[in-house]
């Protein structure tokens, strides 16, 4: 009897844990965070990075950056030193392994740093990455070109003593790209931003005109910083756009604090067609009831939302949902312990990330999650993001890997081939055919790349290459 008692807890504990949107108690977060993360990137070792407006975790002094193991505890290798004087808002990893950071902060290990700098892998201050006198003011977010050249966005009015208001774009030094110029007035307040594989620039935030133009909080610029007349995103969101996300078919889903979207309700989120007309195919019902502050796309094009939001179309949901690729609710995403403090019980989510395993992380000002203490941070289950890769039954070979220019791809079938950067970005989309194809990364900078190959039977594969 006792053997029988002691297999069923297992197996209900077993049942639990392999839900979806349950809380991951193998990552100890301990006491957590004594401020807000404000953005998280997950490494290919699974190795996470947070941000924020933190000073401790775990009671540990790391001022406002730290590097976790994937067990949650404190990655001793990554030596910021004596961290950032002011908030970091964003980080993104390049492709070498290096990070950049930006956001309101003067200083990086006790060493002069105007609101944006580059760090080593191991957390040192890269000092080759010069940005001179750098912005006067906040960077809110930052993206990164094929060219690997950075283009910032903030509320800064000059950067490095020149007049550049609110967006600015950098050589991949650090330097001012002094030939990006685009015209925008007073008042412009941007919080969001990513390129296109063509380099085209989406700005979201909250401003009604740009470049002398009458646009609503969404705009999309060319590569050299005019305007984009072919994206016609009508009266647009009617307040404030938080996060862009790109699909790999070109679609864009926004989120953030507006409500209508070209004066059609969609409730804190919607997805839009390459030209910036709204994807009347992405049907969200009554959406959200209040700010979805972030969102990130997963592999099989599933979408996970975080906010402030207590509902999503009428249904209980708690600071994070997971929506299927056409808008509705993932009712498969189980977030509730049939109890009121269900979910992020005090809401309050500000970031998301997905592990190379899809598994789920989070940062804010919550404290408990399902009524478990996880404070600021947590890593929640999520199983079901099979990309058809166990269907998948062609023949695939990709070789040579390692390469410092071209690689083989054998294949037994036709199929579309994208190659993604670390970020996710698609830097490359062409079709491959029965036999042998090359793809010629001679001209991309030495790093990890994603082949994501997908037949055409709908079956995906995603291979990790290293270009040398």
């Amino acid at each position: 009897m006792k053997k029988i008692i002691l297999f069923l807890a297992f197996l209900v504990s077993y049942i639990n844990y392999s839900q979806d949107g349950y809380l991951d108690t193998s990552f100890i977060v301990g006491t957590g965070f004594n401020g807000s993360p404000n953005s998280i990137i997950t490494q290919n070792d699974d190795k996470i990075v947070v941000v924020g407006t933190f000073t401790t975790y775990k009671g540990v002094t790391c001022n406002r950056i730290v590097r976790l193991n994937p067990d949650g505890t404190i990655d001793s290798s990554f030596n910021s030193g004596s961290g950032t004087n002011n908030t970091i808002a964003k980080i993104l990893q390049l492709n070498d392994g290096k990070f950049l950071i930006a956001g309101s902060f003067t200083s990086y290990d006790g060493i002069s740093v105007n609101r944006i700098a580059r760090l080593n892998n191991n957390g040192t201050l890269d000092v080759s990455f010069n940005n001179s006198s750098g912005p006067d003011t906040s960077i809110k977010a930052l993206a990164l070109q094929s060219d690997s050249k950075i283009v910032v966005v903030g509320t800064f009015q000059t950067f490095d003593g020149l007049t550049k208001r609110s967006i600015a774009r950098l050589n991949s030094d650090g330097s001012l790209d002094t030939g990006f110029t685009p015209n925008i007035a007073m008042g412009v307040n941007p919080y969001a931003i990513a390129i296109q594989s063509d380099d085209k620039i989406i700005i979201g935030g909250n401003f009604s005109f740009f470049g002398g133009m009458s646009v609503h909080n969404i705009v999309r610029l060319d590569p050299n910083g005019t305007i984009d007349s072919t994206f016609n995103p009508g009266t647009g969101p009617n307040d404030l756009v938080l996060s862009i996300a790109l699909r790999t078919d070109t679609k864009i889903i926004i989120s953030g604090n507006f409500q209508t979207y070209n004066g059609f309700t969609v409730n804190y989120i919607t997805q839009l067609n390459t030209d910036g007309s709204r994807d009347t195919n992405f049907t969200t019902g009554n959406g959200a009831d209040s700010a979805i502050i972030d969102h990130v796309i997963q592999d099989d094009g599933k979408i996970i939302i975080v906010g402030s939001f207590a509902s999503y179309d009428n249904s209980s949901a708690r600071g994070i949902a997971r929506l299927n690729s056409d808008g509705t609710k993932d009712a498969a995403f189980i977030q509730h312990i049939n109890d009121i403090r269900s979910g992020f019980y005090n809401i309050g989510v500000n970031c998301v990330t997905l592990q190379n395993d899809q598994k789920i992380i989070t940062g804010g000002t919550f404290i408990n999650y399902n009524n478990v203490s996880t404070p600021k941070i947590a890593r929640l289950t999520n199983s079901t993001l099979s990309v058809n890769e166990n269907e998948f039954s062609a023949s695939l070979k990709v070789f040579p890997n390692p390469s410092n220019a071209v690689f083989n791809i054998n294949i037994d079938t036709n199929a579309t081939l994208k190659v993604c950067d670390l970020a996710g970005k698609v830097i490359e989309n062409k079709k491959i055919g029965f036999g042998n194809s090359l793809l010629d990364m001679s001209q991309y900078q030495s790093g990890i790349y994603f082949l994501k190959i997908t037949t055409d039977n709908n079956q995906n594969k995603t291979i990790k290459v290293l270009k040398e």
